[in-house]
């Protein structure tokens, strides 16, 4: 049985059926661990976040729980995913306006060409 440990909480969710799904997807379908925030104040109050083992973590029963209705951080790094997977680790670039997607990308025909060839959101 997995732990919630510090996570626990003991109210049940006010999210909705849609934004429960797409909350689940991280762990479930892209092997990504996440921890609660309060996203509207970018706020991450989980102490020693980089020590926690989250493949020992019940995402489900947390969610069920409450415990991601203000929001969530992802984990990124080593995946949830067995050693034997394709993809391993998770990074993201996190790009502030449009003048940091042009600089980066050059031009919008690029984001197009590169959203081809891996994820981008």
């Amino acid at each position: 049985m997995k732990n919630r440990g510090r996570f626990a909480r003991k109210m049940p969710t006010r999210l909705l059926p849609d934004i429960q799904a797409k909350v689940r997807e991280w762990d479930q379908r892209y092997g990504i661990g996440y921890i609660p925030c309060i996203t509207s104040a970018k706020d991450v109050h989980i102490k020693n976040w980089q020590n926690i083992d989250f493949s020992t973590i019940d995402f489900e029963a947390n969610l069920k729980a409450g415990l991601y209705d203000q929001g969530i951080a992802l984990v990124l790094g080593k995946t949830l995913t067995p050693p034997d997977a394709p993809y391993n680790y998770s990074f993201a670039l996190d790009f502030d306006g449009w003048d940091a997607i042009e600089a980066w990308f050059g031009n919008w025909e690029n984001v197009l060409s590169a959203s081809q060839k891996t994820r981008i959101e």
